[in-house]
């Protein structure tokens, strides 16, 4: 739950909220099986899950805070748009003269990774296997490869 840890340590660093004054829970996770093959790793898997963060006595600019939340997540969760994740939600309480309760709820879905790892505590597919990121080589260049086309030929 990459997204969440995440959020939980820039929230505070982002918006100036105190750690003593946040709760957050996971609600709604579910696992869905995968087994997709990246070539150098495996998805083995995605998690969805609904994070919620809930800011007690927010002495702050709901405003701010909100325009900060949409910027971090939409630094950090490039992937929300294709996945159709719904927008975050929130709700606010406690209202008085200094401060207010805030309560967020941010859908995250991410993809699990794994990579064949004889010492990896992962056993799956009769192998091995460690958690890894998706990693992604690019050629730089090719060798040996010709290619051959119609398209622009003026006959």
């Amino acid at each position: 739950m990459k997204f969440f840890k995440e959020f939980i340590n820039k929230l505070p660093e982002i918006a100036g909220v105190e750690p003593e004054k946040l709760q957050c829970t996971v609600e709604g996770g579910e696992l869905e099986l995968s087994g997709k093959d990246f070539g150098n790793c495996k998805e083995i898997g995605k998690i969805k899950y609904i994070g919620n963060f809930k800011i007690e006595n927010f002495a702050g600019d709901a405003d701010i805070l909100f325009a900060l939340v949409i910027a971090w997540i939409e630094n950090n969760d490039e992937h929300r748009n294709y996945l159709s994740l719904s927008d975050p939600k929130f709700y606010i309480s406690n209202i008085t003269e200094s401060y207010i309760e805030i309560n967020l709820s941010i859908n995250f879905e991410e993809s699990l990774f794994v990579v064949e790892d004889a010492d990896g505590s992962i056993f799956w597919m009769n192998k091995y296997w460690s958690m890894n990121d998706l990693n992604v080589d690019i050629a730089e260049e090719l060798i040996g490869l010709e290619c051959k086309s119609d398209f622009y030929s003026h006959s």
